[in-house]
């Protein structure tokens, strides 16, 4: 009996192995990070590139390379600590392979402030007091 059940464990398990390798990425919230002050949420469902390469500063003379985001990766992330708190970022992006549609949105707190949709590369300075009502 328990050789026929086991049996019956493995073939409903083979079968249901191509079922889940082909479900699209949910759009969850992680509790990896804190949103206490500017964070990034990939749209893992409008994101076709592979990668996406982010430069982050205060203002571009400032820029540094700070995250590669990969497909398969967390879509909700916290920016540098010491950037958690500025006024006013600027984030330059470039979706990998380009021409591959690329979508995010910076937040600062719970305020969507900047939806970045593109293929290649982007950049914009944004501060705590803009909105983007596409960012929810």
């Amino acid at each position: 009996m328990r050789r026929i059940i086991g049996a019956f464990a493995l073939a409903v398990g083979i079968a249901a192995t191509p079922v889940l390798a082909f479900q699209p990425q949910q759009q969850a919230e992680t509790p990896l990070f804190t949103k206490a002050g500017w964070w990034v949420r990939v749209d893992g469902l409008k994101t076709d590139a592979a990668s996406i390469t982010l430069q982050i500063g205060t203002k571009a003379g400032d820029r540094r390379a700070w995250r590669a985001w990969k497909t398969g990766d967390v879509f909700d992330f916290d920016v540098p600590r010491d950037l958690i708190s500025a006024k006013e970022l600027y984030v330059q992006a470039s979706g990998n392979p380009s021409g591959k549609n690329t979508r995010f949105c910076v937040y600062f707190q719970d305020a969507g402030i900047k939806r970045f949709d593109f293929s290649g590369d982007k950049d914009s300075q944004i501060k705590q007091s803009d909105r983007d009502t596409d960012c929810r």
